[in-house]
């Protein structure tokens, strides 16, 4: 079976040469307006022309529109995440996405925020298990736009809340019914992929800067070591997903190099969030999926409406996880 590696900052700059790292940082004066209520969570894609060109478009377009649902259907919050989707002819590029992100925050702020969004059993876990000592001792927090607009933070970028883009050098299965065909990479589960990291299920754990500081996200204050120990450096290993103090495992994360630290790791189900993509297999949402969405903000059912925002805050955007590299191996 064919494999692509879901890879993480550092293993991907040395692809090819492919830069990784601060693509736009933006002081600004912005102005945020609160939009009409709506009942869910919405993705608006903005296909280019690198994408509406290609011969498979309506494939593209139908296969991204039914990944994006999955979101959609499970996530109340009362806000549109803008998706730009584009294409690259890169060879060695199976699927990436460019983040922005808004901050920076301290650990304490970042509390607060989750604690003012607890609307699920593991939400009130994941908030329980946070504790009045910052476990990175002073590091800065990013949120990504769609946390910022969920939290009720400004935002710079008004037009794209982040970028995916897929390969057009591979073949890919487009049809929700028929995602496992031999030789084709599951495009819904590409998607599935990449959108989960724009909304903010990536990781930071110091392993570059953002504002000239290391750099720590949401997504890290539920990796575990053990029970009542976390991992907040990406070279640790046995580390694992849990929103009850690391008392329960609900996945492993992956450590195994060049694959990115914040999916999780081989072995086990197919799954959308696995750090390794396998041709003919159906890579779909598991409910672990779902709960690691949802800790890092994605499920307020009636968030309060905001009022009319001006404030001055540093964004930045940054390229995240290309795959690279093929093989022949067992997922």
């Amino acid at each position: 079976m064919a494999m692509k590696i879901r890879m993480g900052k550092w293993a991907a700059m040395r692809c090819k040469g492919r830069l990784l790292g601060i693509v736009a940082a933006t002081w600004g004066v912005v102005v945020m307006v609160a939009a009409p209520a709506r009942a869910n969570l919405i993705i608006n894609p903005v296909y280019d022309s690198t994408v509406t060109g290609l011969a498979n478009f309506a494939s593209v377009q139908s296969a991204f529109t039914y990944a994006a649902a999955q979101f959609e259907n499970t996530y109340t919050n009362n806000v549109t995440v803008n998706i730009t989707v584009t294409a690259t002819s890169d060879p060695t590029v199976l699927s990436t996405n460019i983040q922005s992100f808004i901050g920076p925050y301290n650990y304490f702020k970042i509390k607060s925020l989750l604690t003012g969004h607890e609307t699920s059993a593991a939400d009130i876990s994941a908030v329980a298990s946070l504790g009045n000592v910052d476990p990175t001792g002073g590091g800065q927090f990013w949120l990504t736009q769609p946390q910022a607009k969920i939290f009720g933070q400004p935002i710079v970028n008004l037009t794209s809340d982040g970028t995916f883009t897929f390969g057009t050098s591979e073949s890919y299965t487009f049809e929700p019914a028929n995602r496992a065909v031999n030789g084709k990479f599951d495009f819904i589960g590409l998607a599935e992929h990449e959108l989960s990291e724009i909304l903010g299920r990536d990781m930071g754990l110091g392993s570059y800067d953002l504002g000239g500081k290391p750099a720590y996200v949401v997504n890290d204050l539920f990796r575990f070591k053990s029970a009542g120990t976390r991992s907040v450096l990406p070279g640790d290993t046995g580390v694992y997903f849990s929103v009850n103090d690391g008392t329960s495992d609900l996945k492993n994360f992956n450590s195994t190099s060049p694959g990115d630290v914040s999916d999780w790791a081989a072995g086990g189900s197919s799954d959308a969030f696995n750090a390794f993509d396998v041709a003919g297999v159906e890579q779909d949402l598991s409910a672990t999926d779902f709960t690691a969405v949802d800790v890092v903000g994605f499920d307020v059912p009636e968030p309060a409406s905001a009022g009319l925002l001006c404030a001055v805050t540093f964004a930045v955007s940054i390229f995240r996880n290309p795959r690279c590299g093929k093989g022949n191996a067992e997922p």
